[in-house]
């Protein structure tokens, strides 16, 4: 990221996240950075030193899709998070900013799976304060698919790697009348 000169901050860091204890050779997980440069709001005061923060991680929605490559698991998500700090003014208060921003990335699959849960955590998170005004936070976050142990008919309508008699690209019509 960004040039940050480094200013000593000695903060509470909360993070509401998943107890991720899997075990299981049968779960997938996947692990991302996801950086993000904060402003605080106009209608705040400077920062002087941060005190508290608290993250928490959300699932949105999620979706099998079929690629040339194999299935693939769309994950979108947010993360919701409360910087607490002192401001830099002579009474030295106490004020919060409230931040929420998207994510989002895939998990490449063996197989079609039916998914039982999907467990997201936290794994590290890195804050830095760049000047009073701009925060530089980058946050490791692990995705863990849970998948059911008696999986249904999870296969999507259509499967890009099953070719059809029409002869036509991998991408073709799903509505295609060959047969497949």
């Amino acid at each position: 990221m960004g040039n940050c000169n480094l200013y000593k901050s000695d903060y509470e860091l909360i993070t509401m996240d998943q107890d991720i204890k899997c075990t299981s050779r049968h779960v997938k997980c996947k692990e991302f950075i996801k950086e993000k440069m904060l402003c605080i709001p106009e209608t705040n005061p400077d920062i002087e030193q941060l005190t508290k923060v608290i993250i928490k991680p959300k699932i949105i929605s999620y979706e099998i899709i079929c690629t040339p490559e194999g299935p693939k698991l769309i994950i979108k998500g947010k993360i919701i998070e409360k910087i607490f700090y002192i401001d830099d003014t002579a009474g030295q208060c106490i004020h919060c900013a409230t931040f929420k921003f998207p994510f989002h990335n895939f998990i490449k699959l063996k197989d079609y799976v039916c998914i039982k849960d999907i467990k997201i955590k936290l794994e590290d998170v890195f804050i830095q304060l760049c000047n009073k005004r701009k925060l530089e936070q980058s946050i490791l976050i692990l995705v863990c698919i849970v998948p059911k142990k008696d999986c249904c008919n999870c296969k999507p309508k259509y499967d890009y790697k099953s070719r059809c008699n029409c002869k036509k690209d991998w991408n073709h019509n799903p509505k295609c009348d060959c047969k497949m």
